[in-house]
């Protein structure tokens, strides 16, 4: 597999991105510069949880040098979705940022809103700089 030196801007906008597909993260080991990484749609993991904490036991490159914004859009707050936030959280020690947008559907569920918003903020951090962003997207 080639290394992506010049590659410093991700985004998917499959309708579901696996975090522990094998392709993604090969790719993600040989992409050195990689800052910004992107997720229009759904974030999600196997249903194996017992190796969820495992997947990223070699961290990539850029988690530990680079990567300094993750955006999750369209995020519906469900289990396999916070699992995925929780491991990229954990393992982006240089993250500036991490700003979840939710989805439409989402951001009218006020009380369910409050109680993720309130599962997010409490996720163990990797950088000691990382901002949450919540965005209702409401408009």
């Amino acid at each position: 597999m080639p290394i992506f030196k010049n590659l410093e801007y991700l985004a998917f906008d499959e309708s579901l991105v696996n975090l522990d597909s094998v392709a993604l993260l090969k790719i993600l080991q040989k992409s050195m510069c990689l800052k910004t990484m992107e997720f229009y749609g759904e974030i999600n993991l196997a249903s194996d949880y017992e190796r969820n904490d495992r997947i990223l036991d070699l961290v990539p490159p850029c988690f530990l040098s680079q990567l300094n914004c993750i955006k999750v859009c369209n995020y519906e707050g469900d289990e396999k979705e916070l699992s995925a936030v929780k491991i990229l959280l954990k393992n982006a020690v240089v993250l500036d940022k991490m700003v979840i947008t939710c989805s439409h559907h989402f951001a009218e569920d006020l009380e369910n809103l409050k109680k993720v918003h309130e599962q997010l903020l409490k996720l163990p951090r990797g950088s000691k700089h990382c901002e949450l962003v919540f965005d209702l997207n409401l408009s």
